[in-house]
């Protein structure tokens, strides 16, 4: 039964709220969402990561309620911030090991 509160009309419902990540983007990378389940209910849908947000797809990278949905502000905060680090660790990796191989001889770029 509809119910007015403060002039607005609601529509009372049964049932749990689900959350999918707005990623439409990563499809066209081949990344394809999977369903996340909570209690054995499927919840919505979020993109699989590692702990430092790398994809299945090399160079692509996410964070926040995209691969977790049950993170909070915090928590997706923090995922950004691990995210941050890790691209830019990427290029400060390769700068060492292409020193590395111009000191040994073996450059191979």
């Amino acid at each position: 039964m509809p119910r007015r509160w403060a002039g607005a009309l609601f529509q009372l419902r049964a049932g749990a709220p689900r959350f999918t990540a707005r990623a439409d983007v990563l499809d066209s990378l081949g990344l394809a969402s999977v369903a996340q389940e909570a209690n054995g209910h499927v919840i919505g849908r979020a993109v699989p990561a590692d702990a430092t947000g790398a994809t299945a797809v090399p160079g692509v990278l996410v964070a926040g309620n995209v691969a977790d949905l049950f993170a909070g502000v915090i928590n997706a905060a923090s995922a950004g911030l691990v995210t941050a680090a890790a691209i830019n660790a990427d290029p400060a990796a390769d700068d060492v090991r292409y020193a590395v191989e111009a000191v040994s001889g073996t450059v191979t770029r």
